[in-house]
């Protein structure tokens, strides 16, 4: 990304699949964990829920894994922080 090239689904996949195996010890372990990220495409979301143990993406089970979507707009964001969309790829 510091060289202008978009991150790849080969590039972004692995590390879900890293934070996916991470939450997934802690819960086996009976630890509460909290994740944020901007996992923003569903199938990436998809990954992480999976940490919840018995869940599989697209089989309508439980995960112990929910997520929470934040939605604001541009506007907000750039008053806040300085933040510009510009620089996002």
């Amino acid at each position: 990304m510091s060289r202008g090239i978009p991150l790849t689904d080969g590039d972004r996949i692995p590390w879900l699949e890293s934070h996916r195996d991470a939450i997934r010890e802690r819960l086996d372990r009976g630890e509460d964990v909290t994740v944020s990220c901007s996992a923003l495409q569903h199938k990436y979301r998809e990954i992480l829920r999976e940490g919840g143990c018995s869940y599989r993406s697209g089989s309508g089970s439980y995960s112990r894994i929910h997520v929470i979507y934040l939605y604001p707009n541009q506007g907000l964001l750039e008053n806040l922080s300085g933040f510009s969309f510009g620089g996002i790829m």
